[in-house]
């Protein structure tokens, strides 16, 4: 897999619930990077009072990353 870890992090990030699209490029354009995103996220999500953010981890990333071209495909 030829995958730069700010390509995970951006695949990371979308695949949170409570982040769409909308959301997401909000985020990119606040911060530097999805990987400095990630890293704010539980503090941004506390102060709009919602509970825990359900973000995959980086193994549940690759894996996805690995099945879809596994099969031919590009995310």
């Amino acid at each position: 897999m030829n995958w730069t870890a700010e390509r995970l992090a951006k695949l990371r990030l979308a695949r949170t619930t409570g982040i769409g699209p909308l959301t997401f490029q909000k985020l990119l354009s606040t911060y530097t990077s999805a990987s400095e995103a990630i890293k704010n996220l539980p503090d941004r999500a506390r102060l709009a009072g919602k509970r825990s953010l359900e973000m995959p981890s980086p193994e549940q990333i690759e894996r996805e990353v690995s099945r879809t071209e596994a099969y031919g495909a590009k995310i």
